[in-house]
C-alpha cells in the first residue's frame, strides 16, 4: 500500500492523522484494504483490533478515518475486551457513520449474526457504508487496473 500511494502520490486506502511530524503528515495505513473491481466502489480500510491502544491515539484514528475520502469507510474486527474502548473512541470521534465494528466471534467462529446487527450504534448499515460507491470513483481502481488483480 505504502509503495502504490508512493507510486500515485495520493492516498488510496490511508487516513491522515491530524498530528504533525518532522515530515509533515503522518498517516495511518489500515491492516487490510478490501478492494473493489475496477471502477465499481472505493476500497476499504479493515482494522483487526486484538489489544487496547491508547484512548487518545483510538480515537484519533477513528476521527482520520471518519475524514479519509479514499476509503468507503472503515471496518474494525475487534477483540471482547477491545469493543468498549473502540466504542468510546468511535462516540468521541463522532465516527459511527463511517467506522464500523465487528465482533472478532463473528470472523473467528462463522458466527451466523447478521451484518446488520453487529453495526451496533450506527445510523448507517453495513450496505449503505460502501454507498460512496455511487458517488466517488474509486482511485486504488484507477491505479491498481493496469496490474491485473485489484483484490
Amino acid at each position: 500500500l505504502r509503495r502504490d500511494e508512493r507510486d500515485a502520490r495520493a492516498p488510496l486506502a490511508s487516513a491522515r492523522l491530524s498530528a504533525l511530524g518532522a515530515r509533515g503528515s503522518l498517516w495511518h495505513r489500515p491492516d487490510l484494504v478490501l478492494w473493489p473491481r475496477a471502477g465499481e466502489c472505493l476500497p476499504t480500510a479493515v482494522e483487526v483490533e486484538l489489544t487496547v491502544k491508547a484512548p487518545r491515539r483510538l480515537e484519533e484514528i477513528c476521527r482520520a478515518w471518519a475524514r479519509a475520502r479514499c476509503v468507503a469507510g472503515a471496518v474494525y474486527v475487534a477483540a471482547p475486551n477491545v469493543e468498549p474502548a473502540l466504542a468510546r473512541a468511535i462516540a468521541r470521534a463522532k465516527a459511527h457513520e463511517r467506522v464500523v465494528v465487528v465482533p472478532l466471534a463473528v470472523v473467528v467462529d462463522g458466527s451466523s449474526v447478521p451484518l446488520a446487527a453487529v453495526v451496533e450504534g450506527s445510523s448507517k448499515s453495513p450496505a449503505t457504508l460502501g454507498d460512496a460507491c455511487a458517488r466517488e470513483p474509486s482511485q486504488g481502481a484507477r491505479t491498481l487496473s493496469g496490474r491485473g488483480s485489484t483484490s
